[in-house]
């Protein structure tokens, strides 16, 4: 070729192609009466949503969206103008249509009622129904959630489809689409169905992890998942014209809207449609990730990193059929394709996803159809001149890669071309840039990586053979469910779907054959102009190659550090806790994990910190609020680490229960990490509560008759005192009443009642209020009794121990103890009485009735047993401590219906000495004592009288506190005062309500314990001797006679 054609063909047309304007858009071939129309209404008024995204929305004051920018394409076309109308609901735009009010409404279903007033254009785009879980969970159809919870958002066509055709599916009816995934991540629907696109958008924008696509939701109407624009029904040449625009729009106009707005995560249709069988699903199931060989070489296709598979076509296509099949994938690097098919045997990967050869070596191996393929092309230095065909290459050395698939092939085809094999794709291009080759065959995918990796400028794709090369998946026949569920997941992938995937890895075109005499003729008149531009746009040439070369490593780059943040957040939404951050602003900034979604119930985003932590409580929330201000305003790491002491470690939000780390950053931010502990609070509450039952299992079986007698009486008291109230004039007043009741609940502590005791505090606080009242009615008294019942609480814990120890336990009440002797005695006594020999001179008669008497008695100390225990307990939730004791003394036999209530009255000499006198071990060792309280009672029998002493070494009574008080409530004058002794004025808090407690608690602090105490002692004759020193102690004396 002459050195001028060359010249002009390899610098000048290449100029002359670019310089030449593109071929204008075709027109429209509308009709007279339709552009007569359009001249009419210039300015269409068009609906627009505040939120639909990525449909169409309303953000920051403009319409947004994918229906948005598809109509401006079209506007544009006919050459109007847009009006939209934003700012109502769903609803409401229907019936503006439907009153001619509104002209068009965008991204519509057709249905036969819409149909009535709204007419429809072709579908210009399909927006399928889908139904999302939580991962883990699989439902194929609607039909499968019958009697489930299924979230969807309200006034949507498709919810009234549902509850029409799906009646036995539980709709749950929520705000939007987002509201309806929130619905399915916090387990209040088992399901939620929505659109396909608003779906993939909330799930992408607001970072939802834990949520998988199972199936198209089919609604036995296919039609309805297609996207129309609805049109006032008395414009039907507007139909026609909108249509026409439609048809007009080409893929280059569509696919950088769909990049746009859907994006490259948005699955095809057809992904969601995979019709897999049960076998295959459960084999799925049982399988969730899935090994497959790559190939280091094999670049485009496989691009290995670090020893590691990072990008190429195969790894976008296993991420894309792993997610359609809910698979996680793993990369196994292999040397070549039979060291590939070694791994498979060997069970180290699961299957081959891509090989040329159309057929393998050996047996036992599933082989499926090309689901795509590359074309064969010829590269040749720039100074070669495109083909029309490879046959005027004869004689020509031609590089071909060594066992190349299609060898067989092209050798066959084309036999005049001298094919020299080469070892690598690198080795050819090298020969060929010597001149050693004319030229290589090889697929355009992978020439033109090596092409781009090595930065080679100087070689072209001249010629593209009419062959290409078919990829296929190989599968071990061991794996046919694999085989078969890969294969339908392959047959899913759409053709845009492929051509997204693989055109993105394709580096370079070819160029097509020229017909010379044409470029004579046109060069021949613009060489002149040519020769002028020629040299300035050699350098544009560099530059442009330059530029194109970063910008592909640019969006590498970006690539890698999405994927990166993406990994990081996947992390932190699967690791069971909330990640949030905090500036000074004290607001969340930012993403944060999906757990937070969990525990706050909503979207947090800027949302004040301290607002969601005490959502309910102002107070904290302002205190918190002020201690973060201060940890962001101080410089001092000490102060900052004594602030965060002061921060919540534990709280309760609105349904969980949380557990909060705290950790300072270095751009002056907080992170904040949040655990729930809801079921470890629960666990914790659950043993407590078994604790305390088994406690008071325990205790009733230690005091069975203790237990007996404090039921009995309970159980009688109440309706005897409603009784005695009903009186004209009741012998019960309200101080005997009240220490009654203060008495009942300091037994049932004492043998670990469960809700007894709480109801008897409740009644007790009610009865003192009574008390500081002027007068008290009885009728108001007898309803206050009735108000607080506690008869029903009684039972309860009785039917606990009836649970617990059966019927024989309260059977067993009514069973009297006998030793041998005395049931030798009551058999001789019955013996006489049949005998008829009854007199009292009688010996036998005279120990027989002495022996049924003493069956009445008891050991006084066997009424007070479970006294110690219970002040042991009742030390520890004083957080005091007391050295064990006994019950001290001689054996002294009393009548039990006698002595009782005496007995159980003195339990409150014991709490009094736990609350009033023993102090903390702090205060004790201050003072110079033994960390340990210690309390003795000690039983003696005295002229015929019980001597009951309880004692303690704690810090004795105040006699200046007690006559302070005793003045202050009117106890005792001022004159009574001054002549007082110390056991006088000790003797003064046995008066009703007469207490140094300033608060009442379960404990102490009524007034009424040591009331309770001396009423029964002056009931049986007895009396009260007081000896107290400040600091040293307190001892109780009770003097009470054996016989009445």
């Amino acid at each position: 070729m002459p050195s001028y054609l060359l010249f002009i063909t390899r610098h000048l047309l290449p100029l002359l192609l670019l310089l030449l304007p593109a071929p204008p858009l075709l027109a429209l071939e509308l009709s007279a009466e339709e552009s007569a129309f359009l001249e009419q209404h210039r300015v269409l008024r068009v609906h627009n949503e505040m939120d639909w995204p990525p449909y169409n929305s309303h953000i920051n004051g403009q319409p947004q969206g994918f229906s948005i920018d598809y109509f401006n394409l079209l506007a544009a076309k006919l050459n109007v103008e847009v009006e939209y109308v934003s700012g109502y609901s769903w609803a409401e735009f229907l019936g503006q249509i439907e009153r001619k009010e509104l002209d068009l409404m965008l991204n519509i279903a057709k249905t036969a009622e819409r149909s009535r007033y709204i007419g429809f254009t072709e579908p210009y785009s399909r927006n399928p129904k889908v139904i999302i879980v939580r991962e883990g969970e699989y439902y194929p159809d609607l039909n499968a959630l019958a009697g489930r919870k299924v979230a969807s958002p309200q006034g949507f066509f498709f919810s009234e489809l549902i509850a029409e055709r799906f009646p036995a599916i539980k709709q749950v009816l929520v705000k939007d689409t987002f509201a309806s995934l929130k619905a399915v991540l916090l387990g209040q629907a088992d399901a939620a169905v929505g659109s396909l696109a608003a779906i993939n958008h909330q799930i992408r924008t607001q970072m939802l992890t834990g949520l998988t696509m199972v199936a198209e939701a089919d609604m036995g109407d296919e039609s309805q998942n297609n996207l129309h624009i609805g049109v006032r029904n008395d414009w039907p040449l507007m139909v026609s014209i909108l249509n026409k625009a439609i048809a007009s729009v080409s893929q280059s106009e569509l696919l950088p809207l769909q990049d746009r707005w859907l994006g490259s995560g948005v699955k095809s249709p057809s992904a969601l449609s995979l019709k897999l069988s049960y076998e295959e699903s459960h084999y799925l199931k049982q399988h969730p990730q899935l090994r497959y060989c790559v190939d280091p070489e094999s670049l485009p296709f496989e691009i290995i990193i670090d020893a590691k598979l990072q990008q190429g076509v195969i790894n976008e296509l296993m991420t894309e059929l792993g997610a359609r099949l809910n698979l996680t994938t793993e990369a196994v690097i292999t040397t070549s394709l039979s060291d590939s098919l070694k791994a498979m045997r060997d069970n180290r990967c699961d299957l081959l996803p891509a090989t040329p050869y159309e057929q393998i070596e050996g047996e036992g191996w599933l082989m499926s159809e090309p689901y795509f393929s590359y074309p064969l092309v010829l590269v040749t230095r720039n100074d070669f001149l495109a083909l029309d065909q490879l046959n005027r290459l004869s004689g020509e050395s031609i590089g071909l890669l060594q066992d190349h698939s299609a060898t067989a092939l092209l050798t066959t085809r084309y036999p005049t071309i001298d094919w020299q094999p080469v070892t690598s794709i690198e080795q050819g291009l090298e020969q060929l840039r010597r001149g050693e080759l004319t030229g290589i065959v090889e697929q355009l995918a992978v020439i033109g990586q090596q092409i781009h990796k090595q930065q080679i400028i100087d070689l072209k794709v001249a010629y593209q053979l009419p062959h290409r090369i078919g990829f296929r998946l190989i599968v071990p026949e061991r794996s046919p469910l694999l085989f078969s569920a890969f294969s339908k997941a392959l047959q899913s992938l759409s053709e845009s779907d492929l051509e997204r995937i693989v055109s993105r890895w394709q580096m370079v075109s070819y160029t097509e054959g020229i017909d010379l005499g044409l470029v004579l003729r046109i060069v021949a008149g613009l060489f002149i102009v040519m020769g002028l531009l020629w040299f300035h746009n050699r350098d544009l040439k560099k530059y442009n190659q330059k530029i194109a070369r970063a910008h592909v490593e640019l969006q590498r780059a970006k690539a890698e550090t999405e994927q990166a943040l993406e990994q990081v957040a996947r992390l932190l939404n699967h690791s069971g806790e909330g990640f949030l951050s905090i500036d000074s602003s004290l607001k969340v900034k930012g993403a944060y994990s999906r757990e937070c979604l969990l525990l706050f119930g909503k979207n947090i985003d800027n949302a004040p910190i301290s607002e969601l932590l005490y959502p309910e409580d102002s107070h904290r929330a302002e205190v918190t609020a002020r201690n973060l201000a201060m940890i962001f305003e101080s410089d001092d790491e000490f102060q900052q680490e004594m602030l965060l002491g002061l921060l919540p470690r534990e709280l309760e939000l609105t349904d969980y229960s949380v557990r909060i780390r705290y950790q300072r950053l270095d751009n002056n931010e907080m992170m904040l990490v949040i655990s729930d502990i809801s079921a470890e609070k629960a666990l914790q509450q659950q043993i407590a509560t078994e604790q305390q039952r088994l406690r008071f299992i325990v205790s009733v079986i230690l005091n069975r008759q203790e237990f007996f007698d404090l039921i009995e009486e309970c159980r009688h008291f109440l309706p005897q005192a409603l009784t005695e109230l009903a009186q004209p004039e009741p012998a019960l007043t309200l101080d005997t009443l009240f220490r009654q009741i203060h008495t009942f609940k300091g037994l049932t502590n004492q043998l670990d009642f469960l809700k007894l005791p709480q109801q008897l505090h409740r009644l007790e606080d009610q009865l003192g209020r009574c008390r500081y009242q002027a007068t008290v009615d009885l009728a108001d008294l007898a309803a206050l009794l009735q108000r607080y019942d506690y008869l029903p609480a009684l039972e309860h814990d009785i039917a606990l121990i009836r649970a617990a120890l059966g019927d024989e336990f309260f059977a067993s009440q009514q069973q009297l103890s006998l030793s041998q002797e005395e049931y030798r005695q009551l058999q001789q006594l019955s013996q006489a009485l049949h005998s008829g020999d009854i007199s009292l001179d009688n010996p036998i008669i005279v120990q027989a009735l002495t022996t049924i008497e003493q069956l009445q008695l008891v050991d006084f100390a066997s009424l007070l047993k479970g006294f110690p225990a219970h002040c042991e307990e009742l030390a520890l939730q004083q957080e005091k401590l007391i050295e064990p004791f006994t019950i001290e003394g001689e054996t002294i036999k009393v009548s039990r219906q006698r002595f009782a209530p005496l007995a159980r009255a003195s339990i409150h000499l014991f709490r009094n000495a736990i609350a009033h006198g023993i102090e903390t071990p702090e205060e004790r060792l201050e003072a110079g004592k033994a960390e340990a309280g210690r309390l003795r009672c000690t039983l003696q029998q005295r002229d015929k009288r019980l001597w009951l002493e309880v004692s303690d070494d704690g810090k004795g009574l105040d006699t200046e506190r007690i006559i302070e008080l005793a003045l202050a409530r009117g106890v005792v004058s001022h004159d009574q005062a001054e002549r007082l002794d110390n056991e006088a004025i000790g003797m003064l808090i046995f008066h009703d309500g007469f207490s140094t407690r300033e608060a009442a608690d379960s404990l102490a602090g009524r007034g009424e314990g040591l009331a309770a105490v001396k009423a029964e002692c002056d009931a049986l004759g007895g009396e009260i001797a007081i000896d107290s020193r400040l600091g040293l102690g307190t001892r109780f004396t009770l003097k009470v006679p054996l016989s009445p």
